[in-house]
């Protein structure tokens, strides 16, 4: 096998690969855009989380005034 007949092998296996990751690409892009199946209960879920991070808890003594 010469060294041409490698490189168009080479580059027709890349080729062949890279046409398989682009279709898949576009499938996880397709799921993870706004308003897809995955992309709201994930933004919800994050969304509560810093809420719930945000607000404060009951031991907390923040805002109290100064001890005295």
């Amino acid at each position: 096998m010469t060294l041409s007949h490698l490189i168009v092998s080479t580059r027709l296996h890349l080729g062949s690969a890279l046409e398989n990751v682009g279709k898949s690409v576009l499938f996880v892009a397709f799921l993870l855009l706004p308003g897809s199946f995955i992309a709201l209960p994930l933004l919800w879920w994050l969304d509560r989380r810093a809420a719930r991070s945000a607000s404060p808890q009951p031991g907390d003594r923040q805002g109290a005034g100064p001890q005295s």
